[in-house]
């Protein structure tokens, strides 16, 4: 007696991809036509169609398509609209199935990223005058508009998509979502009505992991990831708390303050596990702090006065003390490229020049405050009472003047990347 036995299939599906041709430029925003061939001894199944990047994650729709027979010649429209999308090189992935085993094709292409532009300027209040606080918002027409009101203001941070409010002693850090308004608490306020510190510290959307940082008066360190989920955790040492931190390397870089003593350190934590890695001695009242090669920091702040930049080695604690501005403190710094900042200070705007460590008066803006660059314009946004003034940061030379309901103590930008 015998059996009927069917061979086991090892024989992937053949894929090719027929149009468009390898390395076409395709706009965003578009529809790519891809065409595709696949051919399988046993028949084809499925076929999925992408445009992936280049970690192989899909940027766009992905497209499936229902087969079953041997051979087959398709048709698939990819629209790819997202203006988040930067300009670079792009990879077209076509993967036919027969049920067992799966065939894939290749096609590179060159996206050429829709323009960097500016959705939204928000104005926040200073953290020093009286609530309410109002925070403006000024659209991509030039329109003024009331975005939110807030009876404590610990904080604010940006992302792509949303705002973060930070409390004082009540009121909890929220991820409020700038199109509808929507909020989602991320960490509760622990803190005590009319207690001398607040609740949240150092409040920061950081641009090079994506995550944003807050520090809080009990000690901790947290780190959001942009789906607003917990991803670090570190704690400060005991009596101290995060006044700021910026990413340097592989280190999450703290500067933490003994609430009683009014001493300070720099903490360095590892960036994926939260583990307290060095402690050096630090003498400023902290502004910010920015990355200075991969090692290095600028630390700019004050002392007893005067404004002061220094230039610090995360892992050795070394300290070059670069500029010493006396008699003027520092408000706040804006990186215009890897080399150039823009200081706001007492007296006005001030350039600083990393390489040959050269600083000038850039703009005579006597009280200037909130200060940062705008990619999209390449210009400057100054704040000085309540004028947000924008300057040319090569020249100094004021290009418009914008009248905002409060006085501004910071400023966010919102760009469509």
């Amino acid at each position: 007696m015998g059996a009927c036995r069917k061979d086991k299939d090892d024989t992937a599906p053949t894929v090719h991809i027929l149009y468009p041709a390898a390395g076409s430029t395709v706009n965003v925003p578009d529809t790519i036509t891809i065409g595709v061939h696949v051919e399988d001894n046993e028949g084809v199944e499925q076929l999925t169609v992408m445009l992936t990047d280049s970690e192989g994650l899909p940027v766009g729709p992905i497209a499936l398509l229902d087969i079953h027979s041997a051979s087959a010649q398709v048709q698939v429209e990819l629209a790819i609209t997202s203006e988040r999308l930067e300009s670079g090189n792009y990879q077209v992935i076509a993967r036919a199935s027969d049920g067992e085993n799966d065939g894939r094709a290749f096609l590179d292409l060159w996206l050429l990223g829709a323009p960097l532009r500016l959705r939204s300027i928000f104005l926040v209040p200073p953290a020093a005058s009286s609530p309410p606080y109002t925070i403006t918002r000024i659209d991509s027409t030039g329109a003024l508009s009331t975005w939110a009101t807030t009876s404590e203001l610990g904080g604010t941070a940006i992302d792509l998509d949303h705002i973060y409010l930070a409390g004082e002693s009540t009121q909890p850090l929220v991820r409020r979502r700038i199109s509808n308004g929507s909020s989602t608490t991320l960490l509760a306020n622990e803190g005590v009505p009319g207690a001398p510190l607040p609740f949240f510290h150092g409040l920061d959307a950081n641009g090079h992991d994506s995550r944003t940082y807050v520090g809080t008066v009990t000690g901790a360190l947290r780190g959001f990831n942009a789906q607003g989920n917990g991803v670090f955790n570190a704690t400060s040492p005991i009596g101290t708390y995060s006044e700021l931190s910026a990413v340097i390397g592989n280190y999450v870089v703290s500067i933490a303050r003994n609430a009683v003593l009014g001493t300070r350190q720099t903490i360095n934590y590892a960036h994926n596990s939260g583990a307290t890695l060095g402690q050096f001695p630090f003498d400023l009242t902290p502004v910010a702090l920015h990355t200075s090669g991969g090692d290095h920091l600028l630390a700019f702040g004050n002392r007893n006065g005067d404004g002061v930049i220094q230039e610090r080695n995360v892992e050795a604690g070394g300290v070059y003390e670069m500029q010493v501005l006396s008699g003027t403190e520092i408000g706040s710094v804006a990186r215009v490229d890897e080399y150039t900042f823009a200081v706001a200070t007492e007296s006005g705007v001030l350039r600083f020049e990393r390489p040959g460590n050269s600083i000038q008066l850039l703009a005579p803006l006597p009280g200037a405050g909130a200060i940062v660059f705008d990619k999209t314009s390449g210009s400057l946004l100054v704040g000085v009472g309540d004028q947000l003034i924008r300057i040319d940061p090569s020249t100094g030379v004021q290009l418009d003047v914008l009248t905002a309901p409060t006085a501004i103590g910071g400023i966010l930008l919102q760009s469509n990347r």
